[in-house]
Protein backbone atom coordinates (compact mmCIF):
# COMPACT_ATOMS: atom_id res chain seq x y z
CA UNK A 1 0.00 0.00 0.00
CA UNK A 2 1.23 3.50 -0.48
CA UNK A 3 0.48 6.64 1.35
CA UNK A 4 0.63 10.36 0.95
CA UNK A 5 3.51 10.19 3.81
CA UNK A 6 5.70 7.93 1.45
CA UNK A 7 6.59 10.91 -1.02
CA UNK A 8 3.63 13.65 -1.60
CA UNK A 9 5.67 16.59 -2.14
CA UNK A 10 7.61 15.22 -4.94
CA UNK A 11 5.27 12.63 -6.42
CA UNK A 12 3.32 13.73 -10.09
CA UNK A 13 -0.12 12.62 -9.10
CA UNK A 14 -1.83 14.08 -5.53
CA UNK A 15 -5.02 13.93 -4.05
CA UNK A 16 -7.06 15.07 -1.41
CA UNK A 17 -10.15 13.22 0.74
CA UNK A 18 -11.73 16.23 2.21
CA UNK A 19 -15.14 17.16 4.03
CA UNK A 20 -16.97 19.55 1.92
CA UNK A 21 -18.78 21.11 4.79
CA UNK A 22 -20.68 23.72 2.28
CA UNK A 23 -20.78 21.34 -0.66
CA UNK A 24 -19.02 23.64 -3.21
CA UNK A 25 -16.36 20.39 -4.30
CA UNK A 26 -13.38 22.39 -2.92
CA UNK A 27 -11.76 22.06 0.19
CA UNK A 28 -11.79 25.64 2.03
CA UNK A 29 -9.66 26.59 5.07
CA UNK A 30 -12.61 25.01 7.70
CA UNK A 31 -12.66 21.81 6.08
CA UNK A 32 -10.69 18.65 7.03
CA UNK A 33 -8.72 15.86 4.87
CA UNK A 34 -10.24 12.35 6.08
CA UNK A 35 -7.39 10.10 7.36
CA UNK A 36 -7.32 6.57 6.50
CA UNK A 37 -9.19 6.15 3.55
CA UNK A 38 -8.60 3.45 1.09
CA UNK A 39 -8.81 4.18 -2.81
CA UNK A 40 -7.96 1.78 -5.82
CA UNK A 41 -6.81 1.76 -9.01
CA UNK A 42 -7.40 -0.12 -12.02
CA UNK A 43 -4.15 -2.08 -11.63
CA UNK A 44 -4.63 -3.14 -8.34
CA UNK A 45 -2.94 -0.70 -6.61
CA UNK A 46 -4.33 0.35 -3.50
CA UNK A 47 -3.60 3.74 -2.00
CA UNK A 48 -4.36 5.15 1.84
CA UNK A 49 -5.28 9.04 2.69
CA UNK A 50 -2.66 10.40 5.55
CA UNK A 51 -3.30 11.79 8.39
CA UNK A 52 -4.48 15.14 6.26
CA UNK A 53 -6.61 12.90 4.27
CA UNK A 54 -4.19 13.46 1.03
CA UNK A 55 -2.55 10.17 -1.19
CA UNK A 56 -0.33 9.90 -3.59
CA UNK A 57 1.34 8.12 -6.58
CA UNK A 58 5.09 7.71 -7.16
CA UNK A 59 5.81 8.60 -11.19
CA UNK A 60 7.57 4.90 -11.12
CA UNK A 61 3.99 3.11 -10.98
CA UNK A 62 2.65 4.37 -13.72
CA UNK A 63 5.61 6.54 -16.13
CA UNK A 64 6.67 3.13 -17.52
CA UNK A 65 3.05 3.02 -18.64
CA UNK A 66 1.79 3.71 -21.77
CA UNK A 67 -1.60 4.84 -20.21
CA UNK A 68 -3.12 7.89 -21.22
CA UNK A 69 -5.67 7.83 -18.57
CA UNK A 70 -6.33 7.11 -14.97
CA UNK A 71 -8.89 5.93 -12.66
CA UNK A 72 -9.42 5.74 -8.87
CA UNK A 73 -11.76 4.74 -7.44
CA UNK A 74 -12.25 5.36 -3.15
CA UNK A 75 -13.48 2.51 -1.63
CA UNK A 76 -16.97 3.95 0.04
CA UNK A 77 -16.49 1.59 2.66
CA UNK A 78 -13.33 2.76 4.45
CA UNK A 79 -15.10 6.28 4.87
CA UNK A 80 -16.00 6.83 8.87
CA UNK A 81 -19.47 5.83 9.64
CA UNK A 82 -22.33 8.56 8.53
CA UNK A 83 -20.06 9.37 5.53
CA UNK A 84 -20.68 9.81 1.62
CA UNK A 85 -18.99 10.78 -1.31
CA UNK A 86 -20.47 13.84 -3.20
CA UNK A 87 -17.90 14.47 -5.80
CA UNK A 88 -17.95 11.69 -8.73
CA UNK A 89 -16.38 8.04 -7.92
CA UNK A 90 -14.66 6.94 -9.62
CA UNK A 91 -12.36 9.66 -10.95
CA UNK A 92 -10.83 9.64 -13.89
CA UNK A 93 -7.75 12.15 -15.59
CA UNK A 94 -6.19 12.39 -18.48
CA UNK A 95 -2.35 12.00 -18.04
CA UNK A 96 0.53 13.73 -20.06
CA UNK A 97 2.94 13.05 -18.34
CA UNK A 98 4.39 16.19 -17.75
CA UNK A 99 2.09 18.13 -15.68
CA UNK A 100 1.07 16.69 -12.07
CA UNK A 101 -2.32 15.26 -12.08
CA UNK A 102 -4.74 15.74 -9.13
CA UNK A 103 -7.42 13.86 -7.85
CA UNK A 104 -9.99 15.44 -5.07
CA UNK A 105 -12.47 13.40 -3.50
CA UNK A 106 -15.34 15.50 -1.57
CA UNK A 107 -17.14 13.89 1.12
CA UNK A 108 -20.11 15.05 3.26
CA UNK A 109 -22.36 13.82 6.36
CA UNK A 110 -25.33 11.85 5.82
CA UNK A 111 -28.57 12.82 7.04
Amino acid sequence: MYSASNGFDTDWMVGLVFEDVNQNGIQDANEMGIPGVRLFTVTGLILETDGFGRFSLPPETTRNSKASKILIKLDTKSLPKGYKVSSDNPLLKIVNFSVPVIFNFSVIKSN
